[in-house]
C-alpha cells in the first residue's frame, strides 16, 4: 500500500509561509502610519449636560465621575463647597484619571500622571492639563457646560 503523495512540496510551504510573514511585516509597519494620518473624528460632546442634584450630591473633598457624550467627566466638590468639573481623560494616552481626595489630586493610573484638582499637570508624562468645565447650580440640577459654550 503507497502513501499519498504529498500535496505541497517543502519549498513551497518555506515560500507560502514567508510570504505570508512578509505581509504580517508590512501590515505592521503600514498601519500606525496610515492611523497617524488619518482625519481625527468629530468632537460630538455636547455643550452642556444637566446632572440631577440628588444623584451627584457629594460630600466635601469628594469626587464621581458623570457622562459628558462618550466621554466621562470628573465632578469634584472641593472642601470649600467649590464645584469644578474637568474632562476625565487623560491627556497623555486617553487614560480615565481618578480623583485621590486623601492627596487632594487628580492621579491617572496608567503611567503615572498628577493633575491638581484644577486639572492643571502637574507630574508624569501627561503633556497638557484636563479640559475644564464651568459648573453652575439650576434648582435640583448641576449643569456642567463646555468653555466658551453656555
Amino acid at each position: 500500500m503507497r502513501l499519498k503523495e504529498s500535496l505541497i512540496t517543502r519549498g513551497q510551504f518555506i515560500n507560502g509561509w514567508l510570504s505570508a510573514t512578509a505581509s504580517l511585516f508590512l501590515t505592521a509597519l503600514v498601519y500606525p502610519v496610515l492611523r497617524f494620518l488619518e482625519t481625527p473624528g468629530k468632537d460630538v460632546r455636547p455643550t452642556n449636560v444637566a446632572l440631577p442634584l440628588k444623584d451627584y450630591a457629594l460630600a466635601l473633598n469628594s469626587a464621581a465621575l458623570f457622562p459628558f457624550g462618550s466621554r466621562p467627566g470628573l465632578l469634584i466638590r472641593t472642601e470649600a463647597d467649590e464645584w469644578i468639573a474637568l474632562d476625565a481623560v487623560c491627556t497623555h494616552f486617553e487614560c480615565t484619571v481618578r480623583y485621590d481626595s486623601g492627596a487632594r489630586h487628580i492621579h491617572c493610573p496608567c503611567h503615572n500622571g498628577f493633575f491638581d484638582i484644577h486639572g492643571r499637570n502637574t507630574g508624569g508624562p501627561p503633556p497638557r492639563p484636563l479640559e475644564r468645565y464651568q459648573v453652575r447650580i439650576e434648582g435640583d440640577a448641576l449643569i456642567i457646560s463646555r468653555e466658551g459654550a453656555a
